[in-house]
């Protein structure tokens, strides 16, 4: 099996989205190998990145890593009770109770080593973060290209999204259904509304709410990584820890939110890293709690044509 990466649907606007898409993709990779080993195929040689040139693929397809499997034990009901864990798991940008997740935190983090998972329950490091986000996290809205791009997959509702089969809707971005209609807020949040919008201080207004959301979650989870920042096996490797800590997560009940714009800009990173005293380099950060309510799912699109038989 080959995993690749699609560059007609890779992020570009900014360097560290290269490094996300590497993430993400190897987030997939943890999913559909535990996928397969609850069918009875577990990976028996993993080669990263792949040794040979695989022509068979289209040419946009960048592969990453390829795995030879042999058959296994198969655990009965594993794949279906992974199946519904994975369909729990969501961003979720809503309120989170405020209440401690101290101990489902430290099983999360309990035995990850490289990459290494840390956790902040303390006001002050929460409150830190939180800061950096009501000062910095206009970088997100300020950008053009970056917002032209995350712009470009914002749906007025959930039925829009599920009809085109990706991004996401303004209630998901909120966290929560908006007071105004749907479509006001998109109007409002797209690029020639945002960039007049922003000499008033629009783009504060929204980092200081989504400042104020880092402040209140009970918790700031990240994940860093000791290897080179450029090593692919190191992100894939990330991916994985990500996922697996997302899905320990989600059977706790705990919600993640990632924070993402803080540790897109090499100067934030830095600053993030050398104030939390984290270990290595920071490639996920989130807020995380027990969720108000729960998230509505984000469609997916359709696995024809993104699938190849060599």
């Amino acid at each position: 099996m080959v995993l690749a990466l699609d560059g007609d649907r890779a992020l570009r606007a900014l360097p560290a989205h290269h490094d996300e898409m590497l993430l993400s993709c190897g987030m997939y990779w943890h999913l559909l190998t535990r996928a397969l080993a609850a069918l009875g195929w577990q990976v028996s040689r993993l080669t990263c990145p792949p040794s040979a040139e695989l022509a068979a693929l289209p040419a946009r397809w960048r592969p990453l890593a390829t795995a030879t499997f042999q058959p296994a034990a198969v655990e009965e009901r594993c794949f279906d009770q992974l199946a519904e864990l994975a369909d729990r798991r969501r961003t979720n940008r809503g309120a989170y109770l405020p209440e401690s997740i101290d101990r489902e935190l430290a099983l999360i983090a309990r035995g990850a080593a490289e990459p290494l998972v840390s956790y902040w329950t303390d006001q002050p490091s929460r409150r830190l973060v939180a800061a950096m986000m009501a000062g910095d996290g206009t970088r997100d809205f300020t950008h053009a290209a970056a917002w032209q791009e995350t712009y470009s997959y914002l749906r007025g509702t959930d039925g829009a999204a599920r009809k085109r089969g990706d991004g996401f809707s303004v209630s998901q971005l909120l966290g929560s259904k908006p007071r105004v209609p749907s479509q006001l807020v998109r109007a409002a949040l797209s690029p020639t509304s945002m960039r007049a919008l922003s000499t008033f201080g629009f783009h504060r207004l929204i980092a200081q709410r989504m400042a104020a959301s880092i402040a209140s979650a009970p918790a700031i989870l990240a994940i860093s990584t000791r290897s080179a920042p450029d090593d692919l096996a190191s992100w894939l490797q990330s991916g994985q820890e990500v996922m697996r800590a997302w899905l320990a997560a989600t059977t706790s009940g705990i919600a993640l939110h990632p924070v993402s714009v803080l540790i897109q800009h090499r100067d934030l990173r830095a600053r993030l890293e050398d104030q939390l005293g984290v270990t290595g380099r920071l490639v996920f950060l989130a807020r995380a709690g027990r969720p108000v309510r729960p998230a509505s799912s984000s469609p997916r699109l359709s696995l024809a044509g993104r699938l190849r038989t060599i």
